[in-house]
């Protein structure tokens, strides 16, 4: 069994609703969306976190990267290295009001929403 090709875009996210949405609006059937979490810029090997990151967005093939709710150090530094050897379109998402002016709609879906829910029960 064949496990399926990668979308053309990666989502590195440390938002975890941000990721659902653009996961949500990127997803073609037949795709795999990858999802990974931003490099930890506070830790002393950093600049390993970028790397592991961009070493995985490189095995995917893929040619767009989202960066989903992540500080502006990681953002600053993903993007040099995923630019340094080819252009990388690298996007950052900072609200969901960000997504909406970043993917042009196709196909009439929505982003998806969340909502509170309260359930009573009755006694």
């Amino acid at each position: 069994m064949n496990s399926p090709p990668f979308a053309a875009s990666f989502i590195f996210a440390d938002d975890a609703r941000l990721a659902a949405q653009l996961s949500s609006l990127l997803a073609m059937p037949g795709h795999y969306v990858a999802v990974c979490d931003g490099p930890r810029m506070q830790r002393p090997d950093r600049k390993l976190e970028v790397q592991r990151r961009h070493n995985a967005m490189g095995r995917t093939r893929t040619k767009t990267a989202f960066m989903a709710g992540l500080p502006e150090s990681a953002v600053q530094a993903l993007s040099q290295s995923l630019t340094a050897r080819r252009q990388v379109p690298c996007i950052r998402i900072s609200s969901s009001d960000d997504i909406a002016s970043a993917i042009p709609r196709t196909g009439g879906r929505d982003i998806l929403t969340w909502v509170a829910t309260v359930l009573v029960s009755a006694c």
